[in-house]
Protein backbone atom coordinates (compact mmCIF):
# COMPACT_ATOMS: atom_id res chain seq x y z
CA UNK A 1 0.00 0.00 0.00
CA UNK A 2 1.55 3.63 -1.59
CA UNK A 3 1.62 5.96 1.74
CA UNK A 4 -0.66 9.61 1.35
CA UNK A 5 3.32 11.44 0.21
CA UNK A 6 4.57 8.34 -2.09
CA UNK A 7 0.90 9.37 -3.85
CA UNK A 8 1.25 12.79 -3.69
CA UNK A 9 4.89 12.59 -4.94
CA UNK A 10 3.50 10.47 -8.21
CA UNK A 11 0.70 12.69 -8.53
CA UNK A 12 2.94 15.72 -8.61
CA UNK A 13 5.04 13.84 -11.17
CA UNK A 14 2.21 13.85 -13.66
CA UNK A 15 1.26 16.96 -13.04
CA UNK A 16 -1.55 16.78 -10.75
CA UNK A 17 -2.27 17.95 -7.45
CA UNK A 18 -4.01 15.87 -4.75
CA UNK A 19 -6.80 17.23 -2.94
CA UNK A 20 -9.32 16.52 0.00
CA UNK A 21 -13.17 16.71 -0.01
CA UNK A 22 -14.53 19.55 2.49
CA UNK A 23 -18.29 18.65 0.69
CA UNK A 24 -20.28 18.08 -2.31
CA UNK A 25 -24.00 19.12 -1.60
CA UNK A 26 -26.84 18.30 -4.33
CA UNK A 27 -28.40 21.23 -6.14
CA UNK A 28 -32.29 20.79 -6.54
CA UNK A 29 -33.57 21.76 -9.53
CA UNK A 30 -38.36 21.72 -10.33
CA UNK A 31 -38.40 21.60 -14.10
CA UNK A 32 -41.88 22.57 -15.19
CA UNK A 33 -42.80 19.27 -16.21
CA UNK A 34 -42.69 18.21 -12.12
CA UNK A 35 -39.53 16.55 -12.55
CA UNK A 36 -36.64 16.74 -9.68
CA UNK A 37 -33.46 17.03 -10.60
CA UNK A 38 -30.90 16.52 -8.06
CA UNK A 39 -27.16 17.89 -9.30
CA UNK A 40 -23.85 17.78 -7.83
CA UNK A 41 -20.25 18.16 -9.35
CA UNK A 42 -17.48 16.09 -8.63
CA UNK A 43 -13.77 17.24 -8.98
CA UNK A 44 -11.94 13.88 -10.35
CA UNK A 45 -8.30 15.55 -10.87
CA UNK A 46 -6.56 18.38 -10.62
CA UNK A 47 -3.56 19.31 -13.21
CA UNK A 48 -1.69 21.96 -12.41
CA UNK A 49 2.01 24.12 -13.64
CA UNK A 50 3.58 25.23 -11.12
CA UNK A 51 0.83 25.86 -8.60
CA UNK A 52 -0.04 29.16 -10.73
CA UNK A 53 -2.39 27.45 -12.86
CA UNK A 54 -4.97 24.69 -12.29
CA UNK A 55 -6.99 22.73 -14.78
CA UNK A 56 -10.05 20.65 -13.11
CA UNK A 57 -11.36 17.44 -14.33
CA UNK A 58 -15.19 16.99 -13.10
CA UNK A 59 -18.29 14.83 -13.52
CA UNK A 60 -21.81 15.83 -13.56
CA UNK A 61 -23.89 13.83 -11.08
CA UNK A 62 -27.72 13.91 -12.24
CA UNK A 63 -30.89 12.34 -10.46
CA UNK A 64 -34.07 12.32 -11.65
CA UNK A 65 -37.25 12.07 -9.69
CA UNK A 66 -40.38 12.07 -11.92
CA UNK A 67 -43.99 11.88 -11.21
CA UNK A 68 -45.96 8.97 -11.89
CA UNK A 69 -47.38 9.92 -15.15
CA UNK A 70 -44.17 11.10 -16.63
CA UNK A 71 -42.40 7.64 -15.65
CA UNK A 72 -42.29 4.44 -18.44
CA UNK A 73 -41.33 1.02 -19.31
CA UNK A 74 -38.12 0.74 -17.08
CA UNK A 75 -34.83 -0.31 -19.39
CA UNK A 76 -31.60 -1.40 -19.10
CA UNK A 77 -30.57 -0.12 -22.16
CA UNK A 78 -27.04 2.43 -22.75
CA UNK A 79 -28.06 5.24 -24.99
CA UNK A 80 -25.31 7.17 -26.42
CA UNK A 81 -25.57 10.96 -26.91
CA UNK A 82 -26.44 11.05 -30.66
CA UNK A 83 -29.33 8.56 -29.67
CA UNK A 84 -30.40 10.52 -26.50
CA UNK A 85 -30.54 13.86 -28.91
CA UNK A 86 -32.36 12.63 -31.33
CA UNK A 87 -35.11 10.96 -28.92
CA UNK A 88 -35.83 14.54 -27.45
CA UNK A 89 -40.00 14.78 -26.89
CA UNK A 90 -39.76 17.75 -24.47
CA UNK A 91 -36.67 20.47 -25.58
CA UNK A 92 -35.91 22.86 -23.61
CA UNK A 93 -38.37 22.88 -20.34
CA UNK A 94 -38.38 25.82 -18.16
CA UNK A 95 -37.31 25.00 -14.18
CA UNK A 96 -36.75 27.01 -11.34
CA UNK A 97 -33.66 26.30 -8.69
CA UNK A 98 -34.64 25.24 -5.46
CA UNK A 99 -31.60 24.61 -4.00
CA UNK A 100 -27.64 25.75 -4.71
CA UNK A 101 -25.57 23.04 -4.36
CA UNK A 102 -21.74 23.94 -3.42
CA UNK A 103 -18.60 21.05 -3.63
CA UNK A 104 -15.85 22.44 -1.43
CA UNK A 105 -12.26 21.19 -1.64
CA UNK A 106 -8.76 22.06 -0.50
CA UNK A 107 -5.86 20.80 -2.89
CA UNK A 108 -2.66 19.62 -1.16
CA UNK A 109 -0.78 23.41 -1.26
CA UNK A 110 -3.99 25.00 0.86
CA UNK A 111 -5.85 26.62 -1.66
CA UNK A 112 -9.56 26.03 -1.55
CA UNK A 113 -11.58 25.40 -4.57
CA UNK A 114 -15.44 25.40 -4.63
CA UNK A 115 -17.72 25.15 -7.58
CA UNK A 116 -21.40 25.23 -8.21
CA UNK A 117 -23.06 23.80 -10.91
CA UNK A 118 -25.77 25.61 -12.57
CA UNK A 119 -28.53 23.84 -14.82
CA UNK A 120 -28.80 26.00 -18.03
CA UNK A 121 -30.71 23.67 -20.25
CA UNK A 122 -32.98 20.64 -19.72
CA UNK A 123 -34.43 18.50 -22.27
CA UNK A 124 -37.02 15.39 -21.93
CA UNK A 125 -36.47 12.72 -24.21
CA UNK A 126 -38.62 9.60 -24.79
CA UNK A 127 -35.92 6.78 -22.83
CA UNK A 128 -36.42 5.68 -19.95
CA UNK A 129 -33.68 4.59 -16.80
CA UNK A 130 -33.56 1.12 -15.36
CA UNK A 131 -36.58 2.46 -12.30
CA UNK A 132 -38.53 3.90 -15.77
CA UNK A 133 -37.56 7.46 -14.80
CA UNK A 134 -37.25 10.02 -17.94
CA UNK A 135 -34.31 10.44 -18.86
CA UNK A 136 -33.38 13.58 -19.13
CA UNK A 137 -30.61 15.71 -21.72
CA UNK A 138 -28.91 18.36 -19.68
CA UNK A 139 -26.12 21.42 -19.99
CA UNK A 140 -24.65 21.79 -16.22
CA UNK A 141 -21.92 24.62 -15.97
CA UNK A 142 -19.73 24.52 -13.58
CA UNK A 143 -19.13 27.92 -11.40
CA UNK A 144 -16.00 28.01 -9.95
CA UNK A 145 -14.25 30.26 -7.04
CA UNK A 146 -10.82 29.79 -6.34
CA UNK A 147 -9.20 31.15 -3.23
CA UNK A 148 -5.03 31.38 -2.49
CA UNK A 149 -3.50 29.78 0.37
CA UNK A 150 -3.36 32.03 3.70
CA UNK A 151 0.47 33.31 3.81
CA UNK A 152 1.38 33.03 7.64
CA UNK A 153 3.00 35.64 8.57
Amino acid sequence: MTDIKNLQNILRSYGAIDFETIREEWGFYKIDDGTLLRVKLVLVNVLTRDDLEYSFAWSNVIGVIAPPELRGPPSNKRYSSEELITSIEAEDLEFKELKKGISEYVLENGVRVSVRPVLAMVSRTNKYDTRGMPIYVTNVQPIWKIKPMKIKK
